[in-house]
């Protein structure tokens, strides 16, 4: 467990903190912190969490080896999988910066106040 931490860290840090789809800032330690510099709730900020996304899901033979793995906050991550056949990370991408455009994706106020980092 400590070796898929270390990868989702390593993925963090190469995206500089941002969510491989919506491109917004994460939290990887601390929500608190987080929250606060940036006027969010805690449950607000729970949506930014980082988790680790499987590029290819490992149901679909996606191994735990680093370049399978991106970081993706915790929105963006369990809506790509909501489906049953989740769409590629490529045109997920598109789709979320699509919805983004149009004010239809993560609460218009969070990603108004989410400054780019």
């Amino acid at each position: 467990m400590a070796n898929f931490r270390a990868k989702r860290a390593h993925a963090f840090k190469q995206q500089h903190g941002q969510c491989f789809y919506c491109q917004l800032p994460m939290w990887l330690i601390d929500m608190a912190t987080f929250a606060r510099q940036r006027g969010f709730t805690m449950r607000q900020a729970m949506h930014f969490r980082c988790t680790a996304e499987h590029l290819v899901p490992r149901c679909e033979g996606g191994g735990n080896i680093q370049e399978n793995i991106v970081a993706a906050c915790w929105w963006c991550n369990t809506r790509r999988h909501h489906c049953k056949h989740p769409l590629p990370p490529a045109e997920f991408h598109a789709y979320v910066i699509r919805r983004i455009r149009t004010g239809r994706w993560h609460d218009r106020t969070l990603v108004r106040s989410a400054p780019r980092v």
